[in-house]
C-alpha cells in the first residue's frame, strides 16, 4: 500500500474509503508519493463530500475553505 498509494487514490471507490483508512494512509511516513499529490487527493475527497464547491480551489471563498476544513480535519 505504501509503495503504490496511487492505486488507492486513483481507484474509482477512493471517495468511499472510510475516513479512518484515509487518515491512516496519509499519516504513513513511508508513503512513496509526492506531498502535493496527496493533498490533491485529500481535496478531491473533501470536494466529493461537498459537490457544490468548484474543483478549482483558487476560486474558493473563505467560507468554501471552512467547508472543506470541516470535512478533512483529522
Amino acid at each position: 500500500m505504501a509503495k503504490s498509494p496511487e492505486n488507492i487514490f486513483k481507484s474509482f471507490d477512493f471517495t468511499s474509503l472510510p475516513e479512518k483508512s484515509l487518515v491512516s494512509l496519509i499519516k504513513r511516513y513511508d508513503l512513496q508519493m509526492k506531498e502535493i499529490k496527496i493533498w490533491e487527493h485529500v481535496l478531491k475527497m473533501g470536494n466529493y463530500k461537498n459537490p457544490i464547491l468548484l474543483l478549482d480551489p483558487t476560486t474558493w471563498s473563505d467560507d468554501d475553505f471552512k467547508i472543506i476544513e470541516c470535512n478533512i480535519v483529522f
